[in-house]
This record gives structure tokens, sequence and C-alpha cells, in this order.
């Protein structure tokens, strides 16, 4: 009787341990939020009701900017914003220096579908709008206020957004990209005479080319992926570019001068894809267009801070740096004027561009 008595506990105990382990009800389970972990570690509580555990987007930035360099710090700049207006939902996937090869062929895959993002020079447009080389013409600004005004002009941007619609793309944010100056390795340049015989890399418009010819150098027009070692070969004696571009790419260790010619000054862009915004639902369009507008008023404000530094940078190097005094700046002004009307000729479209960049800075 007593071993009967023994095997009946034993067998009620185990009725309860399974009890026990059976389903509970929500009540039973809950635990409070403070101790919940994430995989990462952090309690529940802590985490950003934004994070998400995937992507439902990922996009390609293509860009020719080596990693280190302020160009391609500002594109990781509106990688992060648009990760991070996004709430995690897109994540950008970036590929700088040209490992998607160089800027035309970026911007054709924004038109392709094989690149969803990229940097680009305004002028770099003009192979698909040729009013675009509006922005080619040499000194149509005379500072950096005017330039930042005619840029961010409500009228302007809505004549950019409008021809880049048509061509498959979107504007994003308009970065500063400084005036551009001569660095060579031939001689100073102070006046147009000082510019026979040097051939200088140009930006791959046909106005750019031609506003050097008129200043008497020989342009050759090739992507800035190639410029550093055209330098190197003697295939170009320099090259033009702002301070910033010129330091980032290291040209001081081929060039000695560096001439504050300051003839174009153009914007940059960050392009999309047309295609690939057009089917982001309307929330995730909202927040590219936070993204770029947040990043516009820090890239014009980080660049201008970046600018100063590169050219003591420049002249830390070993370069010499030479400002053009007024008389002979005015002799660059008036040897390139012709190119206004030669231009306004063959692209007649593009006065309503100049026009209104004119009326946004006062002129």
């Amino acid at each position: 009787m007593k071993k009967n008595n023994v095997l009946l506990l034993v067998l009620v105990f185990i009725l309860i341990c399974a009890a026990g382990c059976g389903t509970r009800t929500k009540e039973d389970t809950d635990i409070p939020s403070e101790n919940v972990t994430t995989a990462e570690g952090a309690s529940k509580e802590e985490q950003p009701e934004s994070v998400v555990s995937s992507p439902e987007y990922t996009m390609t930035f293509a860009y020719t900017h080596n990693e280190g360099t302020f160009g391609s710090d500002m594109c990781v700049k509106m990688a992060e914003l648009i990760e991070e207006k996004s709430e995690g939902r897109i994540k950008v996937e970036l590929y700088p220096a040209g490992q998607l090869g160089d800027i035309v062929a970026n911007l054709e895959g924004l038109r392709t579908g094989t690149v969803d993002i990229c940097q680009c020079a305004a002028t770099n447009i003009s192979s698909w709008n040729n009013r675009w080389s509006v922005f080619s013409l040499p000194f149509m600004f005379s500072n950096y206020q005017e330039a930042q005004a005619a840029f961010q002009d409500e009228a302007v941007r809505g004549l950019l957004d409008n021809d880049l619609q048509e061509i498959g793309m979107k504007l994003l944010g308009v970065e500063d990209a400084g005036a551009r100056s001569v660095i060579n390795k031939i001689r100073p340049i102070n006046e147009p005479g000082d510019c026979s015989g040097i051939t200088i890399r140009c930006l791959q418009d046909v106005y750019i080319a031609k506003g050097f010819e008129l200043c008497g150098f020989n342009p050759v027009a090739m992507g800035w992926t190639e410029v550093y070692s055209a330098i190197q070969q003697g295939t170009v004696d320099g090259a033009d570019n702002s301070a910033v571009y010129l330091y980032d790419a290291q040209f001081q260790d081929l060039c000695k001068y560096v001439s504050l010619t300051e003839m174009v000054r153009q914007p940059g862009c960050i392009m999309m894809s047309h295609n690939a915004y057009s089917n982001l639902p309307e929330d995730l369009q909202a927040a590219i267009d936070e993204a770029g507008a947040e990043w516009e008023v820090w890239q014009w404000q980080a660049y201008e801070e970046y600018e100063a530094e590169a050219l003591e940078n420049l002249k830390a190097a070993g370069c010499e740096v030479n400002t053009i005094t007024e008389e002979n700046h005015q002799k660059f002004v008036d040897i390139t004027a012709p190119l206004y009307d030669e231009f306004f000729k063959e692209v007649p479209d593009a006065e309503e561009l100049y026009d209104a960049m004119m009326a946004a800075v006062g002129r």
C-alpha cells in the first residue's frame, strides 16, 4: 500500500509539472519591457520606433571622388540622411572612386536603371540637354553669394527640375563646388598671354573648351578619374577646378602653380533616377526630399569652410598660389565675352535659364 501511495504522489507531481510547461495566456507570458532585449542587446524601450529589421529598398549611389576626400564625404552625408529620414527603410550602397564608371556613365546609369543616385557637375547634363551648358559661361557670377542666390532660387530650380524630368533624372541637391581655377606644371597664369602653350584638362562640355581656347589654352576634355595619370604622363599640363578638388585629387604632387583665375563657378549636383524615385511610396519620396534639403544646408556651409583649408594645404604642399589683379581679371572677362553671343545664338532656349539666374542675383 505504501508503495502504491508513493507511485500516486509521483504521478501527481509529473502531472503538475506538465501543466506548468504547457501554453500560457498572454498575461502569463508578458515580461516587463525594460527586461526585453533585442539582438543588439539594447532594451526594447531604448530602441527607436523607426528602426526596421531590414530595408525595404536598396539604392546604388555612384560617384568618382576617392574615399576620404571632401567630395566623398558629402556623398556619404547624403546617403546617411536618406537612410535616417527613411527610418531605415532605404539602404544606400556607396560606389566611390569611379567603381561604376565615370560621371557620364553614371548619369546614363540613372536612365537605364543600373544606378539610382550619382554626383556630377551641372554641365555634365549638357550631354542630354544643351541649355545646361549655360553653367559653362565664363565669369557669370562675381562671388559665392551670387552663385548661391542663383542656384537655390525657386524659379531656377523649377526650370532645372523640368529639364531633368524629361531625361529621366531628379535633382536631389545642388552643391557649392566653388570657383574653378587652374593648376599646372608650366608657369603661373596672370593674364591671357600666359595661357599659350599650356594643355589643360577641361570638363566634357563644348563651351567650357571654347572658353579655354579664347584664353589661349589648349583644352582637352576627359573624365575626372583620368586626369591624374594624364598629368603624370604628360598628356595634359594641368587642370581646372576649385581648391577643394584640386587638393583632394593630389594634383599638388604633380603641379607647382595654382592661379586663381576663377573663370567658371558652376554647381555640382546629386541626381537620382526619376524612375527609382517615382516607384517609391509617397512617404519615402518625402523623406528623400527632406534629406536633400537638409544636405544642401550642410554642404554649402561645409564647403566654404573646407575651401579655405584646402587652399592653405596647397600652399603647404609647395604650390605657388597667385591671385589675378583686377586689371588682368578684366582682360580674361573681355577676351571670353564673345562666347555669350555665340552660345545664345546656338542654344536660344538657354536664355530663359540664364535670365532666371540673373534675376535671382538682381541683374
